[in-house]
């Protein structure tokens, strides 16, 4: 398997040249106006299925922008994504299943990740990354820090509160979709 690092609208591969297409958190990074056209690209080099997962709509937004302001108000480091996650709107489920439709490909859509365990959990990791680079001396905190975050993460992993943070879509390829592209 080689690394290639390419653009979502033009993936250097022939059609149909990979068994399985996976994505995972992209297509918030992608701007309104060109997802579809992503979306497309990514149907197009897949022989089998496409598994397309994002955090979606307005309360994953929403859960970011939180740990955004969180970030900003106890002057934490803002990690690289989440600053991306303020440029676009996320992907709406109801767009995303309009797109993979239009192109007749079966699908399902999973549900991942909880509202309530994205905000907590990634909340106390960006305060305890920050502590771990000022509190050298003071391993016991960091370490409080941590179980703590593990208790948290398990209680809100075994509840779903609020809705939840990411879908996953499982879209099988077919053959017939070379045609609907204008390909022979």
């Amino acid at each position: 398997m080689a690394f290639v690092q390419a653009s979502a609208l033009a993936l250097p591969f022939p059609q149909s040249a990979v068994e399985c297409v996976i994505s995972l958190d992209m297509l918030e990074h992608v701007p309104l106006e060109l997802r579809h056209q992503v979306l497309i690209e990514l149907l197009r080099v897949a022989q089998r299925e496409v598994i397309l997962g994002f955090p979606c709509g307005k309360s994953a937004q929403e859960s970011d922008a939180f740990l955004y302001r969180l970030c900003q108000r106890l002057r934490l480091s803002t990690p690289e994504w989440l600053a991306e996650h303020m440029q676009y709107e996320f992907p709406d489920e109801a767009q995303v299943v309009k797109a993979i439709r239009v192109v007749g490909m079966p699908f399902g859509v999973m549900r991942n990740e909880g509202l309530l365990f994205h905000k907590v959990f990634v909340g106390l990791h960006l305060i305890i990354s920050h502590l771990q680079g000022r509190t050298a001396g003071n391993q016991a905190l960091v370490t409080s820090a941590r179980l703590m975050t593990r208790l948290v993460g398990r209680l809100t992993a075994a509840c779903s509160w609020g809705g939840s943070y990411r879908r996953i879509f499982i879209i099988k390829a077919r053959g017939d979709f070379q045609k609907f592209l204008g390909y022979n």
